[in-house]
């Protein structure tokens, strides 16, 4: 393997789950990124052993880890030839109807993917048409983030509106976390545009310099308290059915 390739692997590596240190110098979303490890394995250890578990929009399934080995763990993602090379996914659809039964998961995980949706509503309720009574819906959504995915980019969530569409879809919100927040947030999006070169080494040369100042930029400015400044709403929520 040649040296540029293995820097391409190393900063793969850093993507969803960045060391505390060298993270700082691998991954220009270092902030968000861990904030959203963290959530995940918190809320990931309530999902008991034996469970069945949805993940809607998988891709590389980088939040596997955060759950029981012990899982019947199901990734769900759009039929695209894009998707086919490179997701993980288990199970492959159209993109209406998930294809599955009602009441066939004990929790679902849909970890920024809403706002790649031109129909969020219906995708609620097909969450909660698959879920059994009591289960659990692991939900994160970006409030303050650039376009990406384009032109798959449609929406962006204050707390208002994710609590809206999920209250009135039948689910009670247990937990509603903003984070990163405060000032940090800046830096976090200063960090996500940064120039890219032609060159690999150029890159490398950004993240590990500039990127890094801009991390630790937001960690020193990163916010304990509630503020209506936040990059992410991290939500975990239940079903009820009559």
């Amino acid at each position: 393997m040649g040296i540029v390739s293995y820097l391409n692997q190393l900063f793969l590596s850093q993507a969803y789950d960045p060391h505390p240190f060298w993270g700082i110098f691998l991954n220009k979303s270092y902030i968000d990124r861990r904030e959203l490890m963290s959530f995940m394995r918190r809320t990931g250890q309530s999902i008991v052993a034996g469970s069945d578990v949805l993940d809607f929009g998988c891709g590389g399934k980088p939040y596997r880890g955060c759950f029981d080995k012990n899982l019947n763990y199901v990734g769900l993602e759009y039929d695209t030839p894009g998707n086919r090379e490179h997701s993980k996914a288990d199970v492959f659809y159209d993109g209406d109807e998930f294809p599955f039964p009602d009441d066939s998961f004990d929790a679902v995980l849909c970890t920024q993917v809403l706002e790649h949706t031109n129909k969020p509503d219906f995708y609620v309720k097909e969450m909660r048409r698959v879920m059994r009574d009591g289960g659990k819906a692991i939900i994160t959504v970006p409030f303050m983030f650039q376009q990406h995915a384009k032109p798959y980019d449609f929406f962006r969530y204050s707390e208002f509106g994710l609590r809206h569409i999920l209250e009135k879809n039948g689910f009670i919100i247990e937990k509603l976390e903003k984070n990163p927040k405060g000032l940090s947030v800046i830096f976090v999006l200063l960090s996500n545009q940064m120039p890219r070169f032609k060159s690999d080494w150029m890159n490398g040369l950004v993240w590990v310099t500039l990127g890094a100042f801009l991390n630790i930029m937001g960690l020193l400015f990163k916010s304990r308290k509630d503020s209506d400044l936040f990059l992410n709403l991290l939500v975990s929520a239940r079903v009820t059915k009559p």
